[in-house]
């Protein structure tokens, strides 16, 4: 799993510096674990994560290269 996210993550162009990612869970929720700081449970539906990762290139993306920054869903605002 981490090997087939990672190298979708490392064949971006490096002229790209902001990406988004569209998809369904697990999938989802397992590459923001891999990639950020701290564990995020399985994300709600419509949710959404940003993640800023502490690399120079995409090709340089690895496993706890990034910092969840923001998490947020629709029910989250009814807690």
């Amino acid at each position: 799993l981490y090997l087939r996210y990672n190298s979708i993550l490392q064949e971006i162009k490096d002229e790209n510096n902001t990406v988004m990612l569209f998809g369904h869970n697990p999938g989802l929720s397992n590459i923001a674990n891999l990639l950020g700081n701290k564990f995020l449970p399985e994300m709600p539906t419509c949710a959404v994560v940003g993640i800023e990762l502490k690399v120079n290139s995409w090709s340089e993306v690895e496993r706890n290269c990034g910092k969840i920054i923001l998490f947020e869903y629709p029910k989250k605002s009814l807690k």
